[in-house]
């Protein structure tokens, strides 16, 4: 796995705290989820757009 470092908002950085302690995980974990999900959903949209 690769090391990244990653610049947040505090604000940002507080909610995703929150969020990640609201699921029992660490931020890093919750980061890691939400990045995954997203370039999934990117995939699968890709998938169904028409093509032209």
């Amino acid at each position: 796995m690769t090391l990244y470092t990653l610049n947040l908002p505090d604000q940002l950085q507080q909610e995703a705290e929150k969020l990640a302690t609201l699921q029992g995980i660490s931020l890093d974990r919750f980061i890691l989820w939400a990045v995954a999900e997203k370039v999934t959903s990117r995939f699968s949209c890709a998938s169904v757009e028409p093509q032209t």
